[in-house]
């Protein structure tokens, strides 16, 4: 094939591989998922009318790089020289599509910009155009890119008027600053490998059939025939999975092979449509049926128990009717000046799974079902740790775009049951027609909105500026699933106060006598004084904070006596005393956790202070030891994460030897 390498034109503003390797805006997915969302997102948008599935087809292989080399003017030497002996190669082949249509020779801007062809191979960030499609063609194939070595083929047979056609093409993105280039005399890192027809300028596809089968033949692929068409994307030189990225994580059995990697990333993305018919009697559109190499993927065949769980939750939310009985489906309605009509803006389904139906307890011991979604729940500075709730949501195209565990989208302060996770799924009202405001703005509806929203590699919703529909989404999908759950909390009220008041039994109860004659006692005068007190420790909460439902920021003057302990302390009022946190643990034997934990502290002024745990490891209480002789005033600053709304948190401080002085939050 020939070689034509892009320009190097230093008062244009064209984009170096640098920059289009860096565009995808995505540095934590790992690149296999990347290259599986957009790889069958590419595939489903091109799917063929009135077809019943989308098949595509993972192919993971071995070649050799001599049979190769010979077909890349201008790189053969340095390609036999840096990739010695059997090298691997991922190709993704899908059928039942349309394959990469449109005119490749004309130099009309207008025809390039219709012709997918010309899109993917030499566009960046062209936005699609058919209704529910994925994104943008471009910035999401740089994942074919980063994957492998910059190396990419694309192989396509397409349909024309009395005939059927092959395609063949190759392009390189590398970025110029790596130290080992396969270009290292081109400046931009970017070419591509074709032939050249009439213009000497234009670089056009191979279509030669028998070019195209010998080429194809170095990876053991094998043409279209027939009526089919489609397209093969073909990445050489993969690396090993356990090199780079991967090698920084706890590694899982999928993580060390790409075979089950691929497996993986394909049920954690795409399990709304994975040979699922329910989406397409709803949508009409095709449902995805994937092979790994010769594997089919079935759900509750070969597919992990989480995936299972996810998919009956899309289907609940997508018909509104739970298809298990332990679902809940709740439509997420009330959203003024946002539809046209009246209507719900989606539906919420939810439901919680216990770790045995996960499979994650003896005899299987399959790893947490966070780390099937994705999620690194052993990384605690990435706030995963400790996660129990998983909120996922999805546009038309079936892929699930995030499995969020923030508080935005889910309640904080719910109980759910011991060794259980809450799992939901956000399915928007994708046809609901937007209000006129939104239309001027080029908005006709809720997905055209929401497509909008996402970045190139599609993994998040975020409003645009001054529009708040995404925010008021997850506040009312968070509402929906806490007022369930409050709901069902009344429902048991009483057996739970019962039992509230057996394990507190005095302390929660009035004292013996309370509430009856308040007369004087008699011969009540006067009484022996006490011994005179001594200096007492103060604190003044200065400045509250409210951070998000579940964490408060206090600032607090406190005032130490010297020479001595000063304890402060988090409590809540019984009936007639104060309840810490240790008598709270010795009360409940660590059943139920006690209601306010002090998660950090900042001593902007003065002393250092301990931080006292109690015995089921919550901090509670610090301790700032004075040695002056005088009193110290010192400012902290606390913040306070709510495990509960159902008790009036007070701060007190005290001595050793004095009463508290407390106040309340």
């Amino acid at each position: 094939m020939k070689i034509k390498q892009a320009n190097n034109d230093l008062q244009s503003m064209s984009q170096d591989g640098d920059a289009i390797l860096r565009s995808l805006q995505n540095k934590t997915m790992p690149t296999i998922d990347l290259m599986v969302r957009e790889s069958l997102q590419n595939s489903l948008d091109a799917t063929l009318p009135d077809v019943e599935s989308t098949n595509v087809t993972f192919h993971v292989d071995f070649f050799d790089t001599e049979k190769l080399a010979k077909h890349f003017e201008g790189i053969e030497e340095t390609l036999n020289r840096r990739f010695r002996g059997p090298q691997r190669v991922i190709a993704v082949s899908d059928k039942n599509t349309l394959g990469l249509t449109g005119d490749y020779k004309s130099d009309d801007n207008d025809e390039f910009n219709r012709s997918n062809f010309q899109k993917l191979v030499f566009g960046i960030g062209k936005n699609q155009d058919k209704a529910g499609a994925g994104g943008s063609w471009g910035l999401g194939k740089t994942s074919y890119f980063r994957l492998g070595q910059g190396i990419v083929l694309y192989y396509s047979r397409v349909s024309l008027e009395d005939n059927y056609e092959e395609r063949l093409i190759a392009s390189l993105i590398e970025s110029p600053k790596q130290a080992q280039r396969i270009l290292p005399e081109n400046h931009r890192g970017i070419a591509w490998w074709g032939e050249y027809g009439e213009n000497p300028n234009k670089l056009l596809p191979i279509t030669d059939h028998d070019q195209i089968a010998e080429i194809l033949s170095i990876f053991n692929l094998k043409p279209y025939e027939n009526e089919e068409t489609g397209t093969t994307i073909i990445i050489p030189f993969v690396e090993d999975l356990n090199e780079g990225e991967i090698e920084k994580q706890q590694k899982y059995p999928w993580m060390e092979d790409y075979h089950e990697a691929i497996k993986m990333a394909v049920q954690r993305w795409y399990t709304p449509r994975l040979m699922n018919k329910a989406y397409r009697a709803v949508h009409g559109n095709s449902y995805l049926m994937c092979k790994v190499n010769q594997e089919v993927i079935m759900p509750n065949s070969n597919t992990e128990p989480v995936f299972n769980v996810i998919q009956k939750l899309y289907n609940s939310a997508l018909i509104n009717k739970p298809v298990d009985a332990n679902i809940k489906v709740i439509p997420i309605d009330g959203l003024s000046n946002v539809l046209k009509l009246k209507g719900a803006v989606g539906h919420i389904a939810f439901t919680e799974v216990s770790y045995d139906d996960l499979k994650m307890t003896a005899p299987e011991n399959k790893p947490s079902a966070l780390v099937h979604l994705g999620l690194d729940y052993n990384d605690s500075a990435n706030g995963i740790e400790g996660i129990n709730k998983v909120l996922a949501y999805s546009r038309k195209p079936g892929m699930v775009i995030e499995y969020s565990v923030t508080n935005d989208w889910l309640p904080a302060n719910i109980t759910l049951k011991e060794d259980h996770y809450l799992f939901a799924f956000f399915v928007p009202n994708s046809a609901g027609e937007l209000k006129t405001s939104y239309k001027e703005m080029g908005y006709n509806n809720l997905e055209a909105y929401l497509r909008a929203t996402e970045n190139a590699d599609h993994a998040t919703w975020a409003d645009e500026d001054s529009i708040t529909i995404i925010k008021r989404i997850k506040t009312y999908t968070m509402s929906s699933i806490q007022k369930t759950y409050i709901g069902e909390e009344k429902n048991n009220s009483s057996s739970a106060t019962s039992a509230l008041s057996r394990k507190f039994g005095s302390m929660l109860m009035p004292p013996k006598g309370f509430g009856k004659s308040g007369r004087k006692p008699p011969g009540g005068g006067g009484g022996v004084e006490g011994p005179k007190k001594g200096p007492k420790p103060t604190l003044l909460i200065t400045k509250t904070d409210i951070l998000d439902d579940r964490h408060i920021e206090l600032t607090v003057d406190i005032t130490l006596v010297p020479k001595s302990t000063n304890k402060v302390y988090i409590y809540i009022m019984g009936q007639d005393q104060k309840i810490d946190a240790h008598n709270w643990e010795q009360s409940f034997e660590g059943t139920v956790q006690f209601p306010y934990v002090i998660k950090s502290v900042e001593v902007t002024e003065g002393n250092q202070y301990t931080a006292i745990k109690t015995r089921e490891g919550i901090t509670s209480e610090l301790h700032f030891d004075s040695k002056d002789t005088d009193k110290r005033e010192i400012k902290v600053k606390f913040i306070i994460q709510m495990n509960s709304h159902q008790y009036q948190p007070l701060l007190g401080i005290k001595t050793e030897k004095q009463n508290d002085k407390r106040e309340e939050l």
